[in-house]
């Protein structure tokens, strides 16, 4: 590894620059649920200033799932590519340990948030006085065999939608050791070739999806569930997180990254494209077009790729991303990404509290209801950050240490 590099992996095996674009992420994602609720109308402006719609930015914020696959792509790879392994009796210790790490880093929070959901789902059904008939349990029966074997990206899944991301993560994590130590006796040329290769027929996969699924397809739902949720037309993100963590993992192209004119240029482009996609309308609404479904993941996996080596190559502004704020987000992301939708249903409740309290003249001040949106923000992202901080220490933090407790030599 190069020593001039302006960005390396600390003792605890972080990146601090990363942890920035791990916390606007999730903070994307959060925002973006919470503002779905109140937005209603797509027609009209919801935060409008000066002509432009602030809430676009907001709306789109699923887009932070595809940073999340960004960053584990580069991540998990970096990790394989850091451990030394001379034979095959070493590469299947080392293999292993990886796996119970990967596997106790998400399915102790993520088996939880599951059992909080039926368990909260039953009681609202009983409140409501109705109790599930013998098919209803027969058919969550099934769907939660999906989820606890992580397959509900190709199985009918529960309804805790946000959890469709994690089937992903995971085959991705059983599929990398075998990827990455297959690639690694290649060439780079030869390597970047067949991940280049692998991008095209996974586009060409999702376009004869496409044309098999017809008009359908232009439902977002529907999109949703027959493609974007789908593992294998969905490694967008993950595959280019491994190309840019083979690119980093060479002392010649991250000499060459790391020069500030190549740096603030992938930054800003990275911008530009990211930029140019999300701020001027909501994505998939009213449908889903065919560049949409076939080419979008793969053009904001592109701007976040560029972003990302621009950050790690030191580009202009890369401490912003080093800051604690950042850092505390980015360690308790993933239990906040598993609880903060327990919180959209409160969040509407004290809206509709505050909305009686205060009239509906707030609306003559700011369109639709973004000033409800606005005052009842602060009390979701106290109880998302609540709840996530007290599920990372809890259950995240200690199963993860567990894991770690005998570590393969590494190079």
């Amino acid at each position: 590894m190069s020593d001039s590099a302006p960005h390396d992996f600390s003792s605890s095996g972080r990146l601090k620059v990363l942890d920035g674009l791990r916390a606007i992420a999730i903070l994307l994602v959060i925002f973006m649920h919470s503002l779905r609720e109140f937005r209603g109308d797509l027609s009209r402006p919801f935060m409008p200033v000066s002509g432009f719609d602030l809430s676009n930015v907001l709306y789109n914020g699923w887009i932070g799932v595809d940073l999340f696959f960004v960053l584990s792509g580069f991540l998990i790879t970096c990790q394989l590519l850091r451990l030394d392994l001379h034979n095959n009796k070493q590469r299947l210790s080392a293999t292993l340990h990886y796996l119970k790490i990967r596997f106790f880093r998400i399915a102790p929070a993520y088996y939880l948030t599951l059992v909080i959901f039926l368990g909260a789902s039953f009681l609202i059904r009983l409140h409501n006085g109705a109790a599930p008939s013998h098919a209803e349990i027969v058919d969550w029966s099934h769907r939660l065999f999906s989820q606890l074997i992580f397959m509900h990206d190709y199985l009918p899944p529960l309804k805790a939608a946000v959890l469709w991301s994690l089937a992903i993560e995971l085959k991705f994590y059983l599929l990398a050791p075998f990827l990455i130590w297959s690639i690694m006796r290649l060439r780079l040329r030869n390597q970047m070739g067949v991940l280049c290769l692998t991008f095209f027929i996974m586009i060409a996969m999702r376009m004869a999806a496409i044309s098999a699924g017809g008009d359908a397809l232009q439902d977002y739902e529907t999109y949703f569930f027959s493609i974007r949720a789908k593992f294998h037309l969905s490694m967008d993100g993950l595959l280019a997180g491994v190309v840019c963590a083979l690119l980093w993992h060479r002392q010649d192209m991250r000499k060459l990254i790391s020069s500030p004119a190549l740096a603030n240029g992938l930054f800003l482009s990275g911008l530009a494209i990211l930029s140019a996609e999300i701020l001027f309308h909501p994505l998939y609404i009213p449908t889903v077009s065919f560049f949409e479904m076939a080419f979008l993941p793969t053009v904001l996996t592109a701007g976040f790729s560029f972003v990302m080596l621009g950050l790690l190559g030191g580009c202009a502004g890369h401490r912003f991303f080093e800051n604690r704020p950042f850092r505390w987000i980015a360690m308790i992301s993933y239990s906040l990404y598993l609880t903060h939708c327990f919180f959209l249903g409160p969040q509407r409740l004290i809206a509709q509290t505050m909305a009686r309290a205060i009239g509906k003249t707030t609306e003559s001040y700011i369109p639709g209801h973004a000033f409800l949106w606005l005052i009842s923000l602060p009390l979701f992202l106290a109880m998302s950050f609540g709840a996530a901080f007290v599920m990372y220490k809890c259950i995240e933090k200690p199963f993860i240490d567990w894991s770690k407790r005998t570590t393969p030599k590494q190079a």
